[in-house]
């Protein structure tokens, strides 16, 4: 926000991304001169991000023209390739075969892919819930999800074959010698899975996003924050250096961008609802409906799976705080997680990964969590043949690594020592300890294990550390060295296979239809209805419509129905509506809106919409109140004086008054005082109606499913081991950088 957060706020920038984002629109925008998609997408997801940024700045629609244009360069990739004017067709490689709509596995380069999939994603939450491309952009978007998700990602949550030339691979083809991984492609990964959470409501997002964080790119530089990879193996046998920079230096600053707003995964928040999706020592501030909440971990995770959550609102609040069960939990013998709410134990089960706790929650209130962790020993789907006979070890969302370095010094009696050799029983007794004194602080694991020495198994001892910290000690085990010389991650195993419990269906996720309006008579019409089949194990597959039993659809019975689809005993249900034959369909005429509780401000307060409702009008005469998808806008909590507050749904608006008074006047002595936000005064500053808007702060708008962490709402300290180290890597790539200059 151009140091908005420390109050000198800087909208140069602003100005010129926005003169540069109009000659897009102008360019190759709906109503554009050329018919043109981008060569490397991610164009979408930025023109998403600067259209909430101008609608804050300048006013409730003022963004529309950028997110029509996201759309249209989603829309057109794939087809009419014949109306280009420049010719380009980037085929599969650039995700530019067919139309999104058709699109079911995830193919081309993996960063251009993630990219992309983020801004379909982002573009299908801001589309109203009736219209059709929502539905197909989410159909897709679940199809591909669970291609990549079960089929193209290593262990370490990384994509990308490298003799692909850095795309996808085919379905099960993950080569660990051969494996790409680009960082950036896992941080494109993380980021569509965000969003994926953000509309889904599902800890299956959030897991994939805490895997990606602690292995496939925490792995992308080393424990000083000078050396970096770009892409990285799952085993070397010839050793695999960082580097100091790169030509296409693209990797390392996106690595230290998502270190530095990691708070952004932690929380966030869809109405009264907060989720707790990460756990990290910290301190921070939440917005949920109106109301601060500062919000306090405390924990050694992921060393150890004790969580501490202090909870501080500004005033006593009703909301429901969503702690997610981490999807590893369900990979152990252990599986039972403890949660308490001031020492009285929470006993709801978790409904997608969450358990939910509602109640009116007072300051000093405290969460207990405690997730068991364990050693677990990993054995690959057997389609993955590359891995038959082989194992990775894991404890909690680690991946873990066995290298030259320390292996090499614990088994000096073997000549000509590899760990490349390793063979680890199933059976072994392997034991997980904190070790402060070991590359900057980890859990290893070690034990027992045996080694093939030109066909004879010995006897071993192992040391396994976090993919993570692989190559920051010499071959001699001395720590501040870059030449490691080997490594691996799935390891040849001796001992029988434990047989695997077959997962059971833990419920089925629909989206769709397309159709949702009938005329009496009309057959039902499934056409764009996806269903996606959830398992105990996290694990996701699509069903087709034809193979689920679909009931509750009358064709001579007007009005509203639940059609409710039903596969192997789980069922989820969609609404459609059936009106008179020559009845028009009924359009939205009005919103009607009931003023929040609160319209009495001191200036510097933040809007609060609690008891505020937003009722659809329409031409049929029948009302919807509508909880999400309205967007506010009109407060500027730096102008005394009344306001009106503009609410806007499906392009009609209504409004309330509320007033702002002056600091210093007479008011209630109870109300907080906040220094307000200093006015732009660089020369090309927005307008008096484009200053920043408090209402257009994540968490207080009607748009679903808004991360709750970002911008100057949180303020987070991050002390847990492996935050902290992150935070060092920052501090030290900046120094480095200023001191090359």
């Amino acid at each position: 926000r151009y140091r908005e957060g420390i109050g000198d706020p800087d909208y140069s920038l602003y100005v010129v991304g926005k003169r540069f984002a109009d000659e897009i629109v102008t360019l190759f925008g709906p109503d554009g001169s050329r018919h043109e998609v981008p060569g490397h997408e991610e164009i979408e997801l930025g023109l998403v991000k600067l259209a909430k940024l101008v609608e804050e700045y300048e006013g409730e629609g003022t963004g529309q023209k950028y997110l029509d244009t996201a759309k249209t360069l989603i829309d057109r990739r794939g087809v009419e390739k014949d109306q280009r004017e420049s010719g380009y067709n980037g085929g599969e490689y650039s995700q530019d075969n067919a139309s999104i709509k058709e699109i079911t596995e995830a193919v081309g380069h993996a960063v251009r892919a993630c990219y992309f999939y983020a801004g379909v994603t982002d573009i299908a939450t801001l589309l109203p819930e009736d219209d059709p491309d929502r539905a197909a952009y989410l159909n897709t978007m679940d199809a591909i999800w669970d291609s990549v998700a079960n089929t193209k990602t290593y262990i370490t949550g990384g994509i990308g074959v490298r003799s692909h030339g850095e795309d996808f691979g085919d379905p099960y083809e993950l080569p660990n010698d051969d494996s790409y991984c680009e960082i950036c492609a896992t941080i494109a990964l993380a980021n569509w899975n965000q969003r994926m959470n953000l509309i889904h409501e599902d800890a299956k997002y959030a897991d994939v996003v805490e895997k990606n964080l602690y292995n496939a790119i925490l792995v992308g530089t080393n424990l000083t924050g000078d050396k970096f990879y770009y892409s990285t193996y799952l085993e070397a046998r010839n050793g695999d250096p960082r580097s100091d920079w790169f030509a296409c230096a693209c990797c390392p600053p996106n690595l230290m961008r998502t270190i530095a707003k990691l708070s952004e995964y932690m929380y966030t928040v869809h109405g009264d609802d907060l989720f707790v999706n990460m756990y990290v020592g910290s301190d921070g501030n939440v917005n949920v409906d109106g109301t601060n909440v500062g919000l306090t971990q405390e924990t050694e995770y992921p060393w150890d799976g004790a969580v501490k959550l202090t909870v501080n609102p500004a005033e006593e609040k009703e909301f429901t705080m969503k702690i997610r069960i981490p999807g590893w939990i369900q990979e152990q013998n252990n599986k039972e997680v403890s949660i308490y709410v001031n020492g009285e134990a929470v006993t709801a089960e978790a409904e997608k990964g969450y358990v939910s706790i509602t109640r009116t929650w007072k300051e000093g209130d405290v969460v207990r969590i405690d997730m068991p962790m364990e050693i677990r020993m990993t054995e690959a789907d057997p389609n993955v043949t590359t891995n038959a006979g082989r194992i990775a070890l894991q404890r909690g969302p680690i991946v873990y690594s066995i290298e030259m370095a320390g292996n090499a010094q614990l088994n000096s009696d073997i000549a000509n020592f590899s760990p490349l050799n390793f063979v680890i029983p199933r059976d072994a007794q392997l034991t997980a300890t904190y070790n402060e004194d070991l590359l900057n602080g980890v859990v290893e694991i070690t034990g027992d294990v045996k080694y093939d020495n030109n066909g004879e198994l010995i006897d071993a001892k192992l040391q396994a550390i976090p993919y993570y910290a692989w190559n920051n000690r010499g071959n001699d085990g001395v720590e501040g060295q870059n030449n490691c010389s080997q490594m691996l991650i799935w390891t040849k195993a001796t001992g029988e296979t434990p047989e695997a419990t077959a997962p059971t269906l833990d419920r089925i996720e629909i989206s769709g239809p397309a159709k949702t309006e009938y005329v009496q008579g009309e057959e039902l019409d499934l056409a764009g209805l996806s269903v996606i089949a959830v398992y105990s194990d996290g694990s996701s597959k699509p069903v087709a419509a034809e193979d689920c039993e679909v009931t509750g659809y009358d064709a001579n019975t007007l009005g509203e129905q639940t059609i409710t689809v039903t596969y192997e005993g789980k069922t989820a249900a969609f609404t459609v509506n059936v009106r008179e034959e020559g009845q028009p369909v009924p359009t939205l005429e009005k919103i009607e809106v009931t003023a929040p509780a609160k319209t009495e401000y001191v200036q510097g307060e933040e809007l609060d919409l609690a008891g505020m409702t937003v009722t659809a009008v329409y031409s049929d005469g029948s009302t919807k109140e509508i909880a999400e998808g309205y967007t506010v806008g009109g407060y500027d909590a730096n102008v005394a004086g009344p306001q009106t507050v503009t609410v806007t749904y499906g392009g009609k608006t209504a409004s309330f008054t509320v007033t702002v008074t002056e600091k210093g006047e007479p008011s209630d002595p109870d109300q907080p005082t906040t220094t307000p936000t200093q006015e732009p005064t660089d020369t090309q500053k927005p307008s008096d109606t484009q200053k920043p808007s408090v209402t257009q702060k994540p968490g207080t708008t009607g748009r679903p499913g808004t991360s709750a962490a970002t911008g100057d709402q949180t303020n987070l300290f991050l002390p847990s081991v492996s935050i902290l180290l992150a935070a060092a890597v920052l501090f030290a790539v900046l120094k480095i950088r200023k001191t090359e200059r």
